[in-house]
């Protein structure tokens, strides 16, 4: 069974990391970000509240799978920043904070994707799919 608690630590932690870094370059479009990485996992993600203090540092939208995650045999949090070159010093941090060794990181342009498998493993579809954004 998936707990909340490890998930909303997940979000505050990317909420206060997001302040770092920042670059001109090209950004994915969360709808696109959302429908990309939904199909690679064959879920359905849903908004998920972001918090104004999360917004004030940089994340726009974040996606989860999290009433699903049980059924679906897999976690997906998906968050879209508002700049580009903050999504790779978010993952490095969260890489410390992450729960359990199977939870995955996958990062491109403004997208962080945390990916976690407790059935159905489709790791490589969603990894390639961030990376084609």
């Amino acid at each position: 069974m998936i707990r909340r608690s490890p998930l909303l630590a997940i979000l505050l932690a990317t909420a206060a990391l997001v302040g770092c870094g920042g670059s001109d370059a090209p950004k994915a479009a969360a709808g696109d970000a959302r429908a990309a990485v939904a199909r690679a996992a064959g879920v359905r993600l849903a908004d998920m509240p972001v918090p104004d203090d999360a917004k004030d540092d940089g994340v726009e939208r974040a996606y989860s799978n999290q009433s699903t995650a049980a059924k679906d045999g897999q976690i997906i949090m998906l968050f879209v920043l508002d700049e580009a070159g903050k999504a790779g010093e978010v993952a490095k941090q969260l890489r410390g904070s992450v729960p359990g060794e199977s939870v995955q990181l996958f990062t491109h342009r403004n997208v962080v994707v945390v990916y976690g498998a407790t059935g159905t493993d489709r790791k490589d579809a969603v990894r390639i799919a961030v990376e084609r954004l």
